[in-house]
């Protein structure tokens, strides 16, 4: 069994943005994950780590989640500016993942004795709306392709693929109209990699603000509600409205199964309010 948490969109500002400090708010999520979280393998954060792309931003969003005692990888959302983000969160190739705590960064690729997970860049430059880069899908395909103790059966460790843009429709117009523009070629590469004896286990996404999760092309996906303000479920038109509902993270459970399937459990956990535990 492997456990790791998952955050999206804490769109950090060095200014409170709509009514709430959001420094504070990332705070209080790394003291909750930090107090709550002792099993988790690693954090990843799913893009728009700031709201405001600046260096000042990216150190501070760097040291608070630099807090936490387990490895923390990032990938850029549309909010994202890539290259001050590689100032604080530097950009590589491939991690090994190992115990113990490491300096935020933001990997391609993450290796693991259970797992390979391939973190997409969606971000687009100058638009809200999303891109899966030839280099990524090429990545992707890599992966699936050459990993060690090849055979018929295919590899039994579990393909995670993590993105800020989902590649689905959720009915939020607004939304839609800034989501993920070639959502088959992923298709197409899963399908590949599918082929190939790999089959991707789950996408992690977020840039919704919304929690939304079910089936697209037969893969599961989980996108998660925003550490930052929520987005109104019900907006029509491409006028976006928001809301002030409690924020979440969300603790990723994942047990191998004897058919070299794997069961995937997500909890979502709100952190800013109060606990007080009773006895049932």
């Amino acid at each position: 069994m492997m456990q790791f948490v998952h955050i999206t969109d804490p769109h950090l500002d060095l200014q409170p943005l709509y009514g709430v400090d959001l420094r504070g708010r990332l705070e209080r999520l790394v003291e909750h994950i930090a107090r709550h979280e002792k099993n988790a393998a690693f954090v990843v954060v799913t893009g728009d780590l700031v709201n405001t792309a600046s260096p000042q931003a990216y150190r501070a969003a760097a040291e608070i989640l630099g807090r936490l005692p387990m490895p923390v990888f990032a990938l850029a959302g549309n909010h994202d500016d890539p290259q001050l983000m590689y100032g604080a969160f530097p950009e590589v190739e491939r991690v090994d993942l190992a115990p113990g705590r490491a300096a935020p960064c933001a990997p391609h690729v993450v290796h693991a004795p259970l797992f390979d997970a391939v973190l997409l860049q969606t971000r687009k430059k100058g638009a809200a709306s999303g891109l899966v880069r030839q280099e990524d899908l090429d990545r992707l395909r890599g992966v699936c392709s050459a990993f060690p103790g090849r055979s018929a059966q295919g590899d039994p460790r579990a393909l995670l693929v993590f993105m800020h843009h989902p590649p689905f429709l959720s009915g939020i117009e607004a939304m839609d109209a800034a989501g993920l523009e070639n959502p088959r070629s992923l298709r197409t590469a899963l399908e590949e990699a599918r082929a190939a004896g790999r089959t991707a286990a789950g996408i992690f996404c977020g840039h919704l603000h919304r929690t939304m999760t079910g089936l697209w092309e037969g893969v599961a996906v989980w996108c998660l509600r925003a550490a930052a303000h929520a987005v109104a479920p019900d907006a029509i038109g491409r006028q976006m409205a928001g809301l002030h509902e409690a924020p979440e993270y969300a603790r990723i459970v994942m047990q191998p199964q004897a058919d070299g399937s794997w069961n995937i459990l997500s909890q979502t956990m709100r952190f800013t309010e109060d606990e007080e535990a009773f006895p049932l």
